[in-house]
């Protein structure tokens, strides 16, 4: 899936993810891929800012 012409790293991420079929929102596997990437990230940023960063004291 490339829109605007660019090489995104993701896509090569998210052609090897279409394969799980975690998400089966539209009928492209490629753009699937791509939400299941989207979804790892969010998860992985979240546990990141849960465990990892400390709350400044004002």
């Amino acid at each position: 899936m490339n829109l605007f012409g660019t090489n995104i790293g993701l896509n090569k991420y998210a052609e090897k993810l279409r394969h799980i079929e975690l998400f089966n929102i539209y009928h492209n596997k490629k753009l699937n891929g791509l939400i299941t990437v989207g979804v790892i990230l969010a998860l992985l940023s979240s546990l990141h800012t849960l465990f990892f960063e400390k709350e400044e004291k004002a």
